[in-house]
């Protein structure tokens, strides 16, 4: 029968072979631990003392600090700012603030952090993402006069581009209706000169047939009395 084949209950439990365990352990000591771990995850064994584990005295060693850390604690003015932003006494409610210095001086901020944690003042957990600007938004709103001259709703909105075009459009129906009106008033202009020459021209016409026509009723009179001379 192989290892494998014998159930975790024969093995170790209430009812357990102590002898079958013990041969197991004897031949194949890799497969009795992976086994006992399971036996204690199903219940089978209680699970074994923490001051079991070879390496449960390790937590109480002094910790050693690292060559980073030895250089961060080194530098005065980083344990002073590390205190001032990190310590018992740091500021909460004025200007310079730890997200100001995280937005301003991104680098210098992880280092004061690193220099924070190495003194104890907070725990070593990921930090908060520095705080990113909000992205603008692509679209704007058009003003309400440009919009009441385009013909637009008011509150229309668009981007940038099509912003330029819009008042484009409008500058150039501007100028066209500015060059449509100096024509016609041009053109206006012209009509009544036209009229006014035409007026004239008619006037002078009219006082031509009238001298006319006297010239013949004079001539007509001095004939009369040329022949009643004649005749007395």
């Amino acid at each position: 029968m192989s290892d494998t084949s014998i159930p975790n209950s024969k093995l170790f439990g209430r009812h357990a072979n102590g002898r079958m365990a013990q041969e197991l352990f004897k031949n194949n000591p890799a497969e009795y631990a992976r086994r006992r771990a399971e036996a204690e995850r199903d219940g089978l064994l209680a699970p074994r003392p923490v001051w079991q584990d070879p390496d449960y005295r390790k937590r109480f060693d002094p910790v050693q600090k690292s060559e980073e850390t030895l250089r961060l604690l080194a530098d005065a003015p980083l344990c002073a700012d590390a205190v001032k932003y990190y310590g018992s006494g740091a500021s909460t409610g004025g200007t310079d603030t730890v997200s100001r210095l995280a937005t301003e001086q991104p680098d210098y901020y992880k280092r004061v952090r690193a220099c924070a944690i190495a003194k104890g003042f907070i725990e070593d957990r990921p930090a908060q993402p520095t705080p990113e600007p909000k992205p603008t938004s692509q679209w704007v709103t058009v003003p309400d006069d440009e919009c009441d001259a385009a013909g637009l709703p008011r509150g229309y909105k668009t981007n940038q581009s099509g912003l330029e075009l819009v008042k484009r459009i409008i500058k150039e129906t501007a100028e066209a209706k500015a060059q449509a009106e100096r024509d016609a008033q041009v053109a206006a202009e012209r009509l009544a000169r036209d009229a006014a020459v035409d007026a004239s021209l008619s006037t002078v016409g009219a006082i031509r047939e009238t001298h006319g026509t006297e010239a013949a009723v004079i001539a007509e009179g001095l004939q009369r009395d040329n022949v009643a001379k004649r005749t007395t």
